[in-house]
């Protein structure tokens, strides 16, 4: 434990890091249906349209109509319905407004689409009915994810120590200027440096303003609430069999490994990381944090999704939809406790956590 400064406050800071052990509150996910399954009404809309769903740039959850977006491959912006029926593509490819070069991650706030292109650093704002509205152009440079309030306002992750006078997150308003900062960014320096300054990241906010700072390659996460505009915790999923083996099949590979791939944030600020790997005699696909940053416990592979998620979108607390490359899996999945007899997996492992 450290203190570490916001502002003129400093609060303690709680680290926690994956154990060795068994949790009463391990999680499993059910069973789905997969709407990539050949013949199904999406896969088939696929091969008509000539899309590419081998991999998902990103995917938002649309709560009024319960529908979901996904970004393919190509850039193409699909909406689906509750039922797996597809409804519209958005196709806009080029440099124009509305346009598309890479667009890399979605967001659904405010009853609007909000879709971010790395290569053009622009966010595009849509209608849920897939209408254009604007181009959002910040006047911030360099930044690898975003954030929208329930007001409107625009946070995108700073990085750079010599800039914005090292604030960890700026605020934009829907033009793109800038009307505020947060935060400090020295916390993340050391890890930022681990993994080669390599700023691929994630930014995730609940519902209840909890907003969650990933990065992707060092492993940590920063959680911060966005009303106080206050760190309150941050962890890591370092440690732990599932990375301690990952990263011996890392020495083997070129390049930058890929650990972090997606988090959630329920009402009650519990964190949902997806990483995992080979547990025991299990294989886990995500990590589970508290409120406070301490290791929860994790979440179980079944028999239809083997590796963890490459996306995931909460509808609730414990449902939510989950896409897998490897696998072509797109599904709605439910979480349930992994140990229905805590006495008898005590038995078998004398590691549970009491």
């Amino acid at each position: 434990m450290y203190v570490a400064g916001c502002g003129s406050k400093t609060i303690e800071v709680k680290k926690a890091t994956p154990d060795n052990r068994y949790h009463k509150t391990d999680m499993v996910i059910s069973s789905g249906s997969n709407l990539l399954v050949k013949g199904s009404p999406l896969s088939t809309y696929i091969l008509q349209e000539e899309l590419s769903l081998w991999t998902l740039h990103g995917m938002a959850y649309a709560p009024d109509s319960q529908s979901l977006f996904i970004i393919d491959a190509d850039d193409n912006i699909i909406k689906i319905a509750p039922d797996g029926t597809p409804l519209f593509t958005i196709r806009s490819h080029g440099k124009g407004p509305g346009e598309f070069t890479w667009a890399y991650s979605i967001k659904v706030r405010n009853r609007n689409l909000y879709i971010y292109d790395t290569k053009q650093q622009k966010i595009s704002v849509y209608s849920l009915d897939g209408r254009f509205i604007r181009d959002i152009i910040p006047e911030v440079i360099g930044f690898s994810s975003f954030e929208v309030t329930p007001d409107g306002k625009i946070i995108v992750p700073n990085f750079f120590p010599s800039v914005h006078r090292g604030a960890l997150f700026i605020i934009l308003n829907q033009e793109g200027k800038k009307i505020g900062q947060f935060g400090n960014n020295t916390i993340i320096q050391d890890a930022l440096e681990a993994s080669g300054r390599i700023r691929k990241s994630s930014l995730t906010l609940s519902k209840n303003g909890y907003l969650a700072l990933s990065l992707t390659i060092s492993g940590n996460c920063y959680i911060y609430d966005i009303h106080q505009q206050r760190l309150l915790h941050q962890f890591s999923i370092q440690g732990g069999p599932e990375y301690v083996k990952h990263e011996k099949l890392e020495e083997e590979r070129a390049g930058y490994p890929h650990r972090i791939s997606d988090v959630a944030v329920t009402s009650t600020g519990h964190v949902i990381v997806g990483f995992g790997g080979r547990f025991k005699d299990d294989i886990s696909i995500a990590m589970m944090f508290d409120e406070e940053g301490r290791f929860m416990g994790r979440i179980f592979r079944n028999k239809q999704l083997k590796y963890p998620p490459d996306e995931m979108v909460l509808i609730n607390d414990t449902t939510l939809w989950m896409f897998s490359t490897p696998t072509e899996l797109l599904f709605k999945t439910h979480l349930q406790p992994m140990y229905k007899n805590i006495k008898k997996l005590a038995e078998q492992s004398n590691n549970l956590d009491k």
